[in-house]
């Protein structure tokens, strides 16, 4: 014969609420963070695209080249770290809904103290290896960030002062009218 359960205890819902307390705090701050992530690659993605559309002769094809190469590299950095970002929403999108489910069963009174702790568990172990993995990505995106921005620059800065040196060439003739 079965025993009958009267729900789970009192410290065992008290751990579920502070848990789902802490984990809706730290998706708040990851998706602030993926939200960040979204908009430096559209920004590096734009840089890029007007690096690209700058318009030279065929003899500064290769310093184009040349001063595009950080910015593309500093575009790669930025794509992958939305791939793992995007890799790992499955992951937390399923310990989202067994949270849901062991709240909605709690809310129920249902449910075993052992039942609901071993999902608290494996959330708990899944925040803590999860908040170890922000911390990582939060500084390789403040590098990759800062990277980007001073590359951009630079290359801004050199492009202005790229000339064509081919008395041939037509771009040259213009800036000589120009002067």
């Amino acid at each position: 014969m079965a025993s009958c359960s009267s729900g789970p205890s009192e410290a065992t819902k008290k751990s579920l609420a502070a848990l789902d307390s802490s984990w809706t705090a730290m998706g708040t701050m990851a998706m602030a963070w993926g939200d960040s992530l979204n908009k430096a690659l559209a920004w590096c993605e734009t840089a890029c695209k007007e690096g690209e559309g700058m318009q030279c002769c065929e003899h500064l094809t290769g310093t184009k080249d040349s001063l595009m190469a950080p910015c593309k590299n500093d575009l790669k950095v930025f794509q992958d770290m939305k791939a793992a970002w995007d890799a790992k929403m499955p992951m937390r999108d399923s310990l989202q809904a067994k949270l849901d489910g062991i709240k909605e069963k709690v809310a129920k009174n249902e449910g075993t103290d052992e039942e609901i702790n071993k999902v608290i568990a494996e959330i708990q172990g899944a925040m803590d290896n999860g908040s170890k993995e922000m911390e990582t990505w939060v500084a390789n995106f403040n590098a990759a960030k800062t990277t980007c921005m001073n590359n951009a620059t630079a290359c801004k800065t050199a492009w202005e002062s790229a000339k064509c040196s081919d008395k041939k060439c037509s771009s040259m003739k213009k800036e000589e009218k120009k002067s």
